[in-house]
């Protein structure tokens, strides 16, 4: 006879010989019969941490009875590499109401081999920081080099303005809409390589530009065309 959840719970010890039996009744304060949905026996190890549950089934009567063979133990026992007996509470649970837990016994099994370690359980050990290195800052160049660049950049481009100034009054057709209309594509082709920097993909921008490319290209022979003319 236990007495559930006593200052001191005894302690069996059994042998690999031994079957441990355990039967009880589940009432309601009336005395009528309770099933619980769920029961089990509840054995843990409070020096190692193991813990294992034993479901059973308890019958329409409020029966329950349980039954551990020493001789073909279950195999999710914890293991009893020491004399350190296990607790043993008797866990019960009927929706909606809270789950029972009576803890009953320690129960001093025969010795055993100490668990096995998982062969990843040094993945969940505490690892090494990890330290980022990240790529240093670009450094600027001097500013002469910078302002040389700069020249070399624009140097053509005000070597071209000072020919076209040379050359305007030889542009007599200057005015011309062909000519115009081939400026603006131009223009446009310029803006498109802008756009496509900012924001474009290079599907679009090859998509837009072979249409603005032979755009181009018929106002361009058509500007060739009106300056042949007017020569």
């Amino acid at each position: 006879m236990l007495t559930p959840n006593a200052p001191e719970l005894p302690t069996l010890a059994v042998s690999a010989a031994d079957t441990f039996k355990l039967s009880f009744t589940v009432e309601d304060e009336k005395g009528n019969a309770v099933v619980p949905v769920q029961s089990m026996l509840r054995l843990w190890d409070e020096e190692s941490g193991e813990d294992t549950l034993l479901p059973f089934k308890v019958s329409l009567a409020g029966k329950g009875r349980f039954e551990l063979n020493m001789r073909r133990p279950p195999p999710q026992l914890p293991p009893t590499p020491t004399k350190t007996p296990l607790n043993v509470s008797l866990v019960l649970a009927s929706p909606p109401h809270a789950p029972v837990q009576l803890n009953l016994l320690h129960l001093q099994l025969p010795l055993s081999e100490p668990a096995a370690e998982h062969p990843e359980e040094h993945l969940y050990h505490l690892q090494p920081e990890i330290y980022h290195t990240f790529r240093p800052e670009e450094k600027v160049p001097p500013r002469i080099i910078s302002l040389l660049g700069a020249g070399a950049v624009g140097a053509p481009w005000a070597l071209l303005l000072i020919l076209l100034a040379s050359l305007r009054p030889s542009f007599s057709f200057a005015t011309s809409p062909r000519l115009l209309l081939f400026l603006t594509t131009l223009t446009a082709f310029d803006g498109l390589l802008i756009t496509y920097w900012i924001q474009l993909t290079l599907g679009q921008v090859l998509l837009y530009g072979s249409i603005l490319g032979g755009i181009t290209v018929i106002t361009g022979v058509s500007a060739l065309n009106a300056r042949k003319f007017a020569l």
